[in-house]
């Protein structure tokens, strides 16, 4: 979580808005205006073992991530635009070297999300859910239904989980896909029995054979003491159906 990462690193700068760890180096996300920052040792609060990227490809975007994955041997991170410039995704075999641009949809969208699932990188936006082709070298929206439906909750919530990849939608849709095939299970995390339940998840976890949702309430309140509904999902078979 974010909070769990306050306590590696703290700067009056700005926030932190991801991390990653990859080929012996911890690596954190600044946003798309400050640069990311990287260290091979952690384990100290020492500013000066941290190291702010400086690089300058790709017009100095190379510098600034918003989201970070690894996926096989390769790093991969998603930059959102700022005045005058475009959103960008990279990828690069050593982030302290250099990184090679890739389009996601337009340019002037935000990125919610990056998710590595089925050895495939997966880049949320706040309009569509985009899925990396290896063969074509590019993403493809799988969710064009949300082009005209822009949220920046959409895809900002993810886990893959026994071959799924599971996510969210703004405000009570909750997606599940494996590869080929998309199903809505928003209906599994809401009762009309409980007004003070919804089904907005805020954040999705797992252990070895469940899995978790963090469910919000309906009252409007984003404060730490509002109250919210922990979810286990499980299949269960029995005979030829499959039930939740």
């Amino acid at each position: 979580s974010i909070a769990e990462r306050s306590f590696l690193k703290t700067d009056s700068t700005g926030a932190f808005t991801d991390m990653m760890s990859f080929k012996g180096n911890l690596y954190l996300a600044r946003g798309s205006a400050t640069a990311y920052e990287f260290t091979a040792n952690p384990n100290t609060l020492l500013s000066n073992t941290w190291t702010v990227s400086a690089l300058t490809g790709n017009g100095n975007r190379d510098q600034n991530a918003n989201y970070f994955i690894r996926v096989r041997d390769v790093a991969w991170k998603v930059r959102n635009p700022v005045a005058g410039d475009n959103s960008s995704a990279a990828y690069g075999g050593d982030p302290t070297v250099s990184w090679a641009e890739l389009a996601v949809g337009n340019t002037f969208d935000n990125f919610t999300g990056l998710w590595a699932f089925n050895d495939t990188p997966v880049a949320g936006k706040v309009n569509g859910l985009w899925v990396y082709s290896r063969d074509d070298t590019q993403f493809f929206d799988i969710a064009p239904e949300y082009e005209n439906y822009s949220s920046t909750f959409h895809w900002s919530r993810a886990i893959a989980w026994r071959g799924w990849l599971y996510t969210n939608a703004d405000p009570q849709a909750t997606w599940r896909y494996d590869g080929l095939n998309f199903q809505e299970i928003g209906f599994l995390m809401s009762a009309p029995q409980f007004d003070d339940m919804t089904a907005r998840v805020l954040a999705l976890g797992h252990n070895s054979r469940q899995l978790f949702a963090l469910v919000d309430n309906t009252a409007a309140d984003d404060s730490v003491a509002e109250p919210t509904w922990l979810f286990s999902i499980q299949e269960v078979r029995i005979g030829q159906s499959l039930h939740w």
